[in-house]
């Protein structure tokens, strides 16, 4: 029978205080993101410091430690996929040590053999798509829909991996990324030109410049951009999210999204939420 991607697993886990897991090899390309909190993620080696909205892509055969931190333990989801799984055979299981079990492949897909780091809210399709996936898996999903949202996740993990930010100068590369590491502070412009290595001056030309905001309301976007995917996929409270991101209340948390998305969260959460 013909070999499809299938998605086997789908879900969160919560880690305990300075909590260390480690898995390999693992029999699956998988994506792994951080929700919130903080900890490292080490593939093959290479290590990354994840904050929310960071996500990491292991290739197939990966050997993976994860580590939470020891005040704010992270809370991650994962999706593992098998890039080629005949038909006939249940979809469930991932095997973490090495099994090599009959009628999974490495089959075609946009890794390679390494790793690859995404933050996620720079990437929307892939974001909404990866929060609909560890939904569908809380409802037992047909193996049509496993099969089917398995290949939509490898178009949008080619697309993310394709896509570059080469028109972007570097100290706003830089910048950009300061942000997103320290998504639950609100950044001012002398932090921001710090990370990006020029001065508060500097930093405010290349903004209005190439993005035609300033370089806190940048961040603020940035921010919002982030929150977005939990808006929709979670129902924390606003006041949660607002601390989670940076805001100091849930009004003020609530006035940005709207400024920057044309609705409140509450209104827009009901649009969007995952069935």
């Amino acid at each position: 029978m013909t070999a499809t991607p299938a998605v086997l697993l789908a879900n969160h886990y919560q880690f305990a205080p300075g909590q260390h897991l480690a898995h390999g090899p693992v029999m699956s390309c998988m994506q792994a993101w951080c929700r919130a909190g903080r900890g490292d993620i080490e593939v093959d080696g290479v290590t990354y410091a994840m904050t929310p909205g960071r996500a990491v892509l292991m290739p197939w055969r990966h050997r993976v430690a994860y580590r939470a931190d020891r005040r704010v333990p992270f809370l991650v989801s994962g999706i593992h996929v098998i890039p080629a799984m005949r038909g006939g055979l249940p979809l469930h299981g991932v095997a973490h040590d090495g099994q090599e079990l009959p009628g999974r492949e490495a089959g075609l897909h946009p890794l390679g053999s390494r790793s690859h780091v995404l933050a996620l809210p720079e990437h929307q399709h892939l974001a909404h798509l990866s929060e609909y996936v560890v939904a569908s898996f809380t409802r037992h999903p047909r193996e049509s829909d496993q099969r089917q949202l398995a290949r939509m996740l490898i178009d949008e993990w080619a697309a993310a991996l394709s896509t570059t930010m080469t028109n972007e100068p570097g100290p706003l590369a830089r910048a950009r990324r300061f942000v997103l590491d320290h998504l639950d502070r609100r950044p001012d412009r002398e932090a921001m030109a710090r990370a990006a290595n020029v001065s508060p001056a500097t930093l405010q030309r290349l903004c209005a410049r190439h993005l035609a905001l300033s370089p806190v309301a940048w961040a603020q976007r940035l921010r919002i951009e982030a929150a977005t995917p939990l808006v929709a996929g979670s129902r924390l409270p606003l006041a949660e999210l607002a601390a989670r991101f940076g805001f100091c209340d849930a009004f003020h948390f609530s006035r940005a999204f709207k400024r920057h998305l044309g609705e409140a969260p509450g209104p827009w959460r009901r649009r969007h939420a995952l069935l």
